[in-house]
């Protein structure tokens, strides 16, 4: 799993790093690689307790081809294809040589 992080230097000296939510988790370190293994430290911590990280769909998904629903009633070549098709596929069935 990848998080996004803000690592960032402290006054004086130090680093901070810290994860938004849905972690909001902050860790300190003298080195930008303390500090970092810090916050894994603290976010692997969480997940060994029990958080979980999902997602949740809310709603019923829209079908991914439901925009083009509808598209080619009007169009003056859906019956020829429509035709095309039926013939091609009797042809298909009737085929001797086919398995």
């Amino acid at each position: 799993m990848e998080i996004t992080v803000l690592l960032e230097p402290k006054q004086g000296h130090g680093y901070r790093a810290s994860s938004g939510p849905p972690l909001a988790t902050e860790a300190e370190g003298t080195s930008r690689e303390e500090a970092l293994g810090n916050l894994r430290a603290q976010i692997e911590n969480k997940i060994r307790s029990g958080a979980e990280i999902l997602t949740l769909e809310v709603g019923k998904p829209a079908h991914p081809w439901a925009q083009f629903a509808g598209t080619l009633k009007d169009d003056p070549l859906n019956e020829t294809w429509i035709q095309a098709m039926a013939e091609y596929r009797a042809s298909v069935d009737n085929d001797p040589h086919a398995p």
